[in-house]
C-alpha cells in the first residue's frame, strides 16, 4: 500500500468527474462533491493496487476522447484544405488549356460572323468586348494598387524592424484582391 500523496488523489477525483460530468460549469469549475472526495481520499491516506488501475482506466479514457476528438478536426482541415487545392489546380489546368488555345478558340468565334448565328454575333459581340476591355483594367489597376500596398507596407515594417514583414506583406498582397463590396444600402 502507498500513500496517496494529495496531487494523486486530486487528479483521480478530476478524471472521475470529467467521466460523470453532465454539464459544461461541472466540468470546469467543478463541485462541493469533488472537494469532498479529494478530502476522503486524503483522509483515507492509502493507495491502493485498484485505485491506480482505477486512475489508469481514467486517464485512458480522457485521452481517447481528446485524440479522437483532435483526429477528427485533423481529418476535417485536412479534407478542406485537399478539396481546395484540387479545385485550384482544375481551375489554373483550364485556364492553361485556355490561353495555349486562344487562337483557334478566337478563329471559331470568328467563323460565326458568317453563319445563321450572326445576328447573335453582332449583338452580343460588342458587349461582350466592352465588358472585357473594362474588367481587364479594373485588374491592372487592382494589380499595380496591390503591388505598390505591398511596397509601401514592407518598407514601413522594415523600418520599425517588424518581425515577419515580408509574410505580412504577403498577406496584404492577397487580401487586396478581395473585393470592397462597401454600402449597398438604397438611397432614402
Amino acid at each position: 500500500m502507498l500513500m496517496c500523496g494529495k496531487w494523486l488523489c486530486r487528479l483521480e477525483t478530476f478524471l472521475a468527474s470529467q467521466a460523470s460530468a453532465t454539464s459544461l460549469s461541472d466540468q470546469i469549475f467543478g463541485s462541493k462533491r469533488q472537494e469532498d472526495m479529494v478530502a476522503a481520499a486524503v483522509a483515507a491516506g492509502t493507495w491502493s493496487a485498484e485505485r491506480a488501475n482505477h486512475l489508469g482506466l481514467l486517464l485512458q479514457d480522457l485521452l481517447k476522447q481528446n485524440v479522437l476528438g483532435m483526429l477528427n478536426g485533423a481529418r476535417l482541415v485536412l479534407d478542406t484544405a485537399s478539396g481546395a487545392l484540387v479545385q485550384a489546380s482544375a481551375a489554373l489546368l483550364f485556364s492553361f488549356l485556355l490561353v495555349f488555345d486562344l487562337p483557334a478558340i478566337a478563329k471559331g468565334v470568328r467563323s460565326l460572323q458568317h453563319s445563321k448565328l450572326r445576328y447573335a454575333y453582332h449583338e452580343v459581340t460588342p458587349k461582350i468586348v466592352n465588358f472585357s476591355t473594362v474588367f481587364g483594367t479594373a485588374f491592372e489597376c487592382t494589380v499595380i494598387m496591390a503591388v505598390v500596398n505591398t511596397a509601401l507596407t514592407y518598407i514601413g515594417m522594415a523600418f520599425l524592424k517588424l518581425p515577419a514583414a515580408f509574410f505580412l506583406s504577403l498577406l496584404v498582397f492577397l487580401s487586396s484582391f478581395i473585393p470592397v463590396i462597401g454600402n449597398a444600402s438604397p438611397a432614402r
